[in-house]
């Protein structure tokens, strides 16, 4: 059975069950989806309030002010390449109200960064193996 598609113990966001979409998982619980152009680009995004991270939809998303808070979004971007090739992409963006902020925000992202990018890593390669025949 193939490492990105097999399913050992709970769904989480960094292992979706072989079936459903990779994103089900991250959406179910942390990200909410804030804008698709089917078969081309999803956009998805949350919210890090004092009460932690939350979720809400793409009006809250884009609306929310009550300081502090910090906007964390990332998509998935298809490029075709042909008529039997594309390439997938993400892109991280983040968004901190406040120098103090941005300078904590800063802090973590260069500790967590090396995991996030094998997350991505990983979503793209299991991806890619769902997508060819």
């Amino acid at each position: 059975m193939d490492p990105a598609t097999r399913q050992e113990g709970p769904e989480s966001i960094l292992q979706a069950a072989a079936r459903r979409p990779i994103l089900d998982a991250a959406t179910r619980r942390w990200f909410t989806v804030l804008a698709e152009d089917a078969g081309q680009e999803i956009v998805v995004g949350a919210l890090g309030t004092r009460q932690g991270i939350i979720r809400g939809a793409p009006g809250e998303f884009q609306a929310y002010r009550e300081s502090p808070y910090t906007k964390m979004a990332f998509n998935f971007s298809v490029e075709g390449r042909g008529p039997q090739r594309c390439v997938v992409t993400t892109e991280t963006r983040v968004y901190c109200v406040g120098v103090e902020l941005r300078k904590r925000f800063a802090c973590y992202w260069r500790v967590i960064y090396p995991g996030s990018s094998i997350v991505r890593s990983m979503w793209l390669r299991a991806i890619r193996q769902r997508a060819e025949p």
